[in-house]
């Protein structure tokens, strides 16, 4: 299959053109994703670094943070996260906020990470723990 011309000047100026999107193109992208994909957007291009700050939605799941051996539930990890996301996320408001959470969690914790979440007034909102 040929190229067509557009493509050719794209890949010969190095041109990004998801980069080229507008900022609301690319939160609703970044909206399907789960909060730790959405930080490691930044390292795509100069253009995402800061991106994901302003994401509408935040989806944190405790699965992502697992790890082997099995013993090492990953909590820490997503203690260390999401205390760092919440830190230098700056929309003002969250269209969606899930937390989903394993049983191991203190109550201290989830409160915080429940009230930090809160602290954007989430339009839609979404806590699982088993």
């Amino acid at each position: 299959m040929a190229e067509t011309p557009s493509k050719r000047v794209a890949a010969a100026d190095g041109g990004d053109r998801l980069s080229a999107l507008p900022d609301e193109l690319l939160h609703s992208i970044m909206s399907l994703l789960m909060a730790r994909q959405v930080v490691q957007t930044s390292v795509l291009s100069r253009r995402w670094r800061d991106l994901w700050r302003s994401t509408p939605c935040l989806d944190i799941d405790h699965s992502e943070f697992r790890r082997r051996p099995a013993w090492d539930d990953g909590r820490g990890k997503l203690l260390g996260f999401t205390s760092n996301l919440f830190k230098k996320h700056s929309a003002p408001v969250l269209e969606r906020f899930r937390l989903h959470l394993g049983a191991s969690f203190t109550r201290h914790a989830v409160d915080d990470m429940v009230r930090r979440g809160f602290s954007y007034r989430p339009a839609a909102l979404e806590i699982t723990m088993p």
